[in-house]
């Protein structure tokens, strides 16, 4: 027992020596819980022991001074402290240093924890004091954090819900899948107690989520894959006219597969359109036949006309009324087709209604291919830019100065710009076209600037009207 005494005693004085103000509380104390083992200490130890009590004594005032400025200093600056502007994080982290500092000193100084002097109600005090300022700031950010708890729960729910549905809306289920996206991205604004459980949660109803789709990804690529292998073998088909109606079947067919992965429906929209057009295509080679062949027809009808107009050279009524008919033979076929593709672009009429009707017709001679291009985009659905407005109004005022129709008032001028341009390029030598060559070639660009849009309906009147001047011209 005397040896732990003696080794106690050797032990604080060590500490004390050097400077070890924490380790030499705890020697001493230790030490002299031993010293209390003794009734009286025994005479070899009382020397060292009453040097090292002395040593202690002197260490321990000098320490409760130096820790009483240093606590003075940091009561000091707690009193300050709330005037400095810092941000209310910044000042509650600086009072949790100040605290932390002073549960410091104590240990050093071996005082309670809960020191009950002066100083140290004063200490409390202002701590209060400090944090004051910042509360409602905490307690603002505790009630968005509580709100964003709230909010991030309720994504897990609606997510949940969304993917235990049998039939899910898919586009409803990939708008939850980027609000789920956000909710963790989001997590900051929940309490930080709460937040790995929340973003287990959202990781875990994310990880179905995408499952699903990825799901419903390989389902609609496989119809797909499908539908492009029915596609190849239309190219096969031997009826290009049920060709052409079994693709475009299979168009609708693509359209209500939906949407998959981007990039893999880019790839198979690729191979299936290109497919499709093949069908097209062959379609659009068998009807430049046909129109040879119409082209032919006509040709042996203004022949026939010919031979008709030298049979009935003795009568000149007769005479007439063929040279005004064969003027205008060509020039009132346009017209009719004219008049019976608006009916179908205007959905007055259907595509069957269209084709019954148009093989009553003779063929047409100006601007079949800008007919045709015309009738195939009303036909198959395909959208078609509407003409410029400024360009089908300068082709009206074109016709109306070639059949002598004056323009509205409004248009007088772009007109009178439209004669001198003429003028300039006959002065440099480019001769003006024949009447029925100019009307041609009128009626032929009015076809090849596309559909008219309702807002230039006005406009195709006034062309109308000078089509119908310009054909009396002609008779």
């Amino acid at each position: 027992m005397i040896g732990k005494l003696d080794v106690a005693i050797q032990q604080t004085a060590k500490a004390i020596a050097a400077g070890k103000s924490a380790e030499a509380h705890t020697a001493y104390a230790h030490m002299s819980q031993l010293r209390r083992g003794f009734q009286s200490v025994p005479p070899a130890l009382r020397e060292a022991l009453a040097e090292v009590e002395s040593d202690y004594t002197k260490i321990q005032q000098w320490q409760r001074w130096s820790d009483g400025n240093r606590r003075q200093q940091l009561c000091e600056e707690l009193e300050v402290l709330p005037e400095t502007g810092l941000h209310p994080d910044a000042l509650a982290t600086r009072v949790r240093e100040i605290q932390t500092e002073w549960a410091k000193l104590d240990r050093l100084e071996a005082r309670p924890e809960r020191a009950n002097e002066g100083i140290d109600r004063r200490f409390r005090a202002l701590c209060h004091k400090a944090i004051e300022p910042a509360k409602p700031y905490f307690e603002k950010r505790d009630e968005l954090r509580k709100q964003g708890s709230e909010e991030t729960s309720q994504i897990i729910a609606e997510a949940k819900t969304a993917v235990a549905a049998e039939n899910p809306d898919w586009r409803a289920l990939t708008e939850m899948r980027k609000r789920t996206i956000e909710g963790l991205r989001a997590l900051d604004r929940v309490n930080p107690r709460e937040r790995k459980n929340l973003a287990a949660e959202l990781k875990q109803v994310l990880g179905i989520i995408d499952e699903r789709i990825k799901a419903q990804f390989a389902q609609i690529e496989t119809a797909k894959a499908t539908l492009i292998a029915r596609a190849e073998a239309l190219t096969e088909q031997s009826d290009t006219r049920t060709a052409m109606n079994q693709a475009r079947d299979l168009q609708k067919l693509w359209q209500a597969a939906g949407n998959g992965k981007r990039s893999r429906d880019q790839a198979q929209w690729t191979i299936f359109r290109a497919t499709i057009d093949t069908v097209f295509g062959r379609a659009d080679t068998e009807r430049a036949e046909r129109t040879a062949q119409d082209r032919q027809a006509v040709e042996a009808a203004e022949n026939l006309c010919v031979e008709l107009e030298a049979i009935a050279s003795a009568n000149n009524a007769l005479k007439t009324k063929l040279d005004r008919d064969k003027r205008r033979a060509r020039f009132d076929v346009w017209t009719a087709h004219h008049d019976l593709l608006r009916k179908l672009e205007t959905t007055q009429i259907d595509g069957e209604a269209f084709t019954a009707a148009q093989a009553q017709l003779a063929p047409i001679t100006i601007a079949a291919d800008g007919f045709q291009t015309r009738i195939d985009a009303s036909v198959n659905g395909l959208e078609s830019a509407a003409a410029e407005s400024d360009d089908l109004r300068d082709c009206v005022l074109e016709l109306e100065q070639l059949a002598g129709v004056e323009p509205p008032d409004l248009d007088r001028q772009r007109r009178m710009d439209l004669q001198v341009e003429k003028l300039a390029a006959r002065m440099q030598g480019v001769h003006a076209p024949a009447p029925a060559a100019a009307l041609e070639d009128l009626l032929t660009r009015w076809i090849e600037l596309g559909p008219i849009d309702d807002a230039d309906v006005e406009l195709e009147a006034r062309f109308k009207h000078a089509v119908t001047a310009m054909l009396d011209t002609l008779g």
